[in-house]
C-alpha cells in the first residue's frame, strides 16, 4: 500500500504474499497437530482461513513453503514424510 500507514498485524507466524493485497500466513500454534493457512486482505483487514485440519491436515517442515505466482496453490515440504506436497487454494 504505497503511502499507507504502518500497522501491526494480529498474528505471529510465517507469511508469504499471495498477491498485491493479500498476505497468506501460517500462525504459530505451539503443540497443534496440524498447521492452518490463513490470509489477510491488508487493505480491508478481513481474514479468512484457507486450509485447516478438518479439510487438509498438514505440517510444514522448517518453514519450507511457497505460494504460486498466481496465488492459487500452496507448495510445501511435509514434516511427516519430507515429501513435496501441493494444495489448491480457495
Amino acid at each position: 500500500m504505497p503511502g499507507g500507514e504502518a500497522r501491526k498485524l494480529d498474528f505471529v507466524g510465517a507469511y508469504r504474499w499471495r498477491d498485491g493485497s493479500r498476505l497468506a500466513y501460517v500462525p504459530m500454534q505451539l503443540g497443534a497437530p496440524s498447521h492452518e493457512l490463513w490470509q489477510i486482505d491488508v487493505e480491508t483487514g478481513e481474514t479468512e482461513r484457507l486450509l485447516g485440519p478438518e479439510s487438509f491436515p498438514f505440517r510444514i517442515a522448517n518453514n519450507d513453503w511457497s505460494i504460486s505466482p498466481d496465488g492459487a496453490t500452496l507448495a510445501f515440504v511435509s514434516e511427516a514424510d519430507r515429501n513435496l506436497w501441493v494444495a489448491d487454494l480457495p
